[in-house]
């Protein structure tokens, strides 16, 4: 495909390179955040964080529901994770494709597979997105998760190797949240109609159907959809969906015209869902000495930030004791003055640069593992 421009994609890159560009890995990790948030924005209206999940016992169902559905009557549903952050854990599963033959008889094809974990005992999130264009020149093979309050990027290479990458805050609204990536994204559904209840992955749920006169999905012009709604919870269980017309999220840069095709999934349902951090993935900078009165910390791979209401010659003080003691060796002569101070120490084939700053009545601190 000639542009392969899917909104969420972008902000992944978006965060993903404002994070590496910045000298300490973002440091204010909001700030990537809120810039990723606005490009969405732009487009479409992505789904905002979800709650954290009240937690459920095995088995039982949640009770927010989608608008509309009772009984038998028309389905109005402008949320697709409605009713989720109710649920203990769960998987879900998207896959689409999209295929057209411009006029010159150029065939453009492109797909994409999202799959999202989550777990409330304990809380974790797991993401993997796999993007593919016919010419194999664009695409993503990408996976994040959320441990506590560090996050992981792993991105696979062209080559087949796999580059990792991790991110810790304190700071909820700098970790990933439920929902990033759904059906909402592309549009919203109005009076689908019902045509009965079935049984999907094990969940009671009742059956709607639509057309492109009940749903208004971005670059389709027309829609067969059909959706399935759990009878206790009112969650989404499935929705598959072919549609005719533009790209949609595969390409705003494309005027071709084709088919597309979706199928999302909901599965185990308040199952045991076990999510791990990926190993090798933390970082040298996990490991460094840390003040305990330190606040906003955050680490990104090899460099560690924080804030410390400590005078700056306590934190010198702190460092000249505490690197030697986890086996950093000082090299040369600590450069201190009144506001500022760095100094450099070296651990078999690691170099580790503290960097320390007055800001008002609280000290920076800044330490890069080379």
């Amino acid at each position: 495909m000639k542009e392969l421009r899917l909104v969420t994609f972008a902000i992944v890159v978006l965060a993903i390179a404002a994070l590496a560009c910045s000298p300490i890995g973002g440091g204010k990790a909001s700030e990537v955040v809120a810039t990723a948030e606005a490009v969405a924005t732009e487009v479409n209206s992505l789904t905002t964080p979800v709650p954290e999940a009240t937690a459920a016992k095995p088995g039982s169902a949640p009770t927010s529901a989608p608008g509309g559905g009772g009984g038998d009557n028309p389905l109005s549903l402008q949320d697709r994770q409605a009713g989720l952050d109710k649920l203990e854990s769960y998987r879900i599963k998207w896959q689409a494709q999209w295929s057209s033959t411009d006029s010159s008889s150029q065939t453009e094809n492109a797909s994409w597979d999202w799959q999202e974990e989550y777990s409330s005992d304990p809380q974790a999130l797991h993401w993997i997105w796999h993007i593919v264009s016919q010419d194999k020149s664009q695409g993503l093979d990408w996976e994040a998760w959320q441990v506590a309050n560090t996050t992981y990027w792993q991105t696979k290479q062209a080559d087949g190797k796999s580059q990792c990458t991790s991110f810790s805050s304190e700071d909820k609204n700098n970790q990933l949240s439920k929902g990033l990536f759904n059906p909402t994204m592309l549009g919203s559904v109005q009076d689908a109609k019902y045509v009965g209840t079935d049984t999907v992955n094990g969940i009671r749920a009742k059956h709607y159907k639509y057309d492109e006169k009940s749903a208004a999905l971005f670059g389709a012009a027309k829609v067969s959809g059909e959706i399935w709604v759990a009878v206790d919870g009112g969650y989404v269980v499935k929705e598959t969906v072919a549609w005719s017309g533009g790209a949609g999220l595969f390409g705003s840069q494309t005027s071709a015209k084709g088919d597309g095709k979706w199928n999302w999934e909901l599965s185990d349902v308040n199952q045991a869902v076990t999510i791990q951090a990926p190993e090798g993935c933390g970082g040298a900078a996990t490991d460094l000495p840390v003040m305990k009165d330190a606040t906003d910390k955050a680490t990104f791979g090899d460099a560690l930030t924080y804030k410390t209401p400590s005078k700056l010659q306590d934190v010198v003080a702190f460092y000249q004791e505490q690197m030697p003691a986890a086996g950093w060796n000082l090299e040369g002569e600590p450069q201190i003055s009144d506001e500022f101070a760095t100094m450099e120490f070296t651990k078999a084939s690691q170099k580790a640069t503290v960097v320390l700053s007055v800001d008002q009545d609280t000290t920076q601190v800044m330490i890069t593992v080379e």
